[in-house]
């Protein structure tokens, strides 16, 4: 059965809540990753974020799937975002063929999501974390 992992936050006015901002923020992490790597002066990147980045749609859904570079440690995972009655919410699941290096990424993801939206974040495992600066 799919574990999904829930970021939920309050979009400031203006700010858009969809499947394009939400590769931007993946884009934004990765660069990250790209200058730490130049620092240690080896591709940083490839390991710390081994997926590539793919828009699917299913109907009326458009969603993100992180296919993995190496199938043996991590295969995929596929995230969505919308806005539901003037909340941004950020879904991260891990299908059913997901592996061990799969919740591991998909963890520090939703920990740096969160941080970017300051935003309360569920884990896969039902607990709370906040980035917001405050408890609600």
């Amino acid at each position: 059965m799919p574990k999904s992992a829930y970021i939920r936050w309050t979009p400031q006015e203006g700010e858009e809540v969809s499947v394009n901002t939400l590769r931007k923020a993946l884009e934004a992490y990765r660069a990250q990753l790209e200058k730490t790597g130049v620092q240690l002066g080896w591709d940083y990147a490839h390991y710390a974020f081994p997926y590539t980045i793919e828009e699917k749609r299913q109907g009326d859904l458009t969603y993100l799937e992180l296919v993995g570079h190496d199938p043996v440690m991590y295969r995929r995972l596929l995230m969505t975002a919308k806005t539901t009655d003037g909340i941004g919410v950020v879904q991260i699941t891990l299908p059913d063929d997901a592996t061990q290096g799969d919740l591991g990424k998909a963890n520090e993801l939703a920990r740096y999501l969160a941080k970017h939206y300051h935003a309360e974040l569920i884990l896969f495992n039902g607990r709370l974390q906040y980035f917001t600066g405050k408890k609600k």
